[in-house]
């Protein structure tokens, strides 16, 4: 894993993550950017929405995207696709 330094993080993340932020494995403290797959740091491909996480990472131990409701889901699946179109253009 690589580790950024705070000021690489900031510059190549955002505090929000479009789809962990529906999980229901994110660490209840979202600063720290962790979860149950990732508790020393969420990769960034997966923070960013570079990666689909309703498939296997490597590394999550088995561990994906699971939302507490099927509109999460949706919602999450719905801005997913949006960002991957936005990022095509």
């Amino acid at each position: 894993m690589v580790i950024l330094d705070e000021s690489e993080w900031e510059e190549q993340t955002t505090a929000f993550s479009e789809m962990c932020m529906f999980c229901i494995h994110l660490d209840k403290d979202i600063t720290k950017r962790a979860c149950e797959a990732y508790p020393d740091g969420i990769p960034t491909k997966i923070w960013m929405n570079e990666f689909d996480h309703r498939k296997p990472y490597p590394g999550d131990h088995g561990i994906k995207f699971e939302s507490s409701t099927p509109k999460q889901d949706k919602t999450a699946k719905y801005v997913s696709e949006k960002l991957k179109k936005y990022k095509e253009e």
